[in-house]
């Protein structure tokens, strides 16, 4: 009997290594690349709940880090201008 364990190739090929590769990057550079965004949720997140109970406070931030964001997207992987 063979070893299917998750570290058998095709689920490892397939559930680790194809999305990063289909948008032109390494596991490593799509794990960073996803925390940062990460990042960025989580500061925009506290600015909106902040933003919610005190309106003067972070008026534009949440269009802010919606810009940020697209342009993070918009220069990663495939759309790198370093590839």
């Amino acid at each position: 009997m063979e070893n299917s364990g998750i570290l058998s190739e095709d689920l490892t090929q397939y559930s680790y290594f194809q999305h990063p590769q289909k948008v032109c990057m390494s596991y490593f550079q799509h794990c960073c690349f996803s925390l940062n965004l990460a990042r960025y949720f989580m500061a925009g997140t506290f600015k909106a709940i902040v933003h919610a109970f005190i309106p003067n406070f972070y008026i534009t931030s949440s269009s802010d880090m919606i810009e940020d964001v697209k342009e993070e997207i918009s220069n990663a992987g495939c759309h790198s201008k370093y590839q």
